[in-house]
């Protein structure tokens, strides 16, 4: 009967470590899903809309010539496709504070089960969510950063052309 008891311990311990493990993945998670956030979404933010800023406001310096004869289409063009990009960017970022969101909820339902208590979340269901809004998150930052390229593309084009 007394080497039932350390068994016990050791698997209540394991327990335990299992559950502050958990605690500290769910931390990890938020901190992390805040700081690629911020990281990313400003840097190209930055980007796009300093190129649209510098484009339009030195657009008669770089044309030289006839201003109004000038073919403005690729212009026009990647001014759509640099300000497509930040709204990308930053759907982008609900799309990951959902996620993340998703990803503590499915956290806390693992805790919940491990310490005997019920929880009325369907982990399956979260989790689906979940991926859902990660995937979303990944094709709205690819597409971010597919546009910015583009339009960046264009700029050197048309000011190649103008020069």
């Amino acid at each position: 009967m007394e080497e039932a008891i350390p068994e016990q311990n050791s698997a209540e311990q394991k327990k335990l470590r299992y559950i502050q493990n958990l605690e500290k993945h769910k931390e990890n998670t938020q901190k992390s899903a805040h700081y690629s956030l911020e990281r990313f979404d400003i840097l190209i933010i930055s980007l796009a809309t300093a190129t649209l800023g510098f484009s339009i406001g030195f657009i008669k310096d770089i044309v030289q010539g006839d201003f109004h004869k000038a073919n403005l289409v690729p212009l026009k063009i990647a001014w759509f496709l640099l300000g497509f990009s930040v709204i990308l960017n930053l759907v982008s970022q609900i799309t990951s504070y959902w996620c993340s969101y998703y990803v503590i909820t499915l956290t806390r339902a693992k805790i919940k089960e491990q310490l005997g208590n019920k929880h009325q979340w369907n982990k399956e269901k979260v989790k689906k969510i979940s991926n859902g809004f990660n995937l979303a998150t990944h094709i709205l930052n690819y597409g971010s950063v597919g546009l910015f390229i583009a339009g960046m593309i264009l700029i050197i084009v048309f000011v190649k052309n103008h020069i």
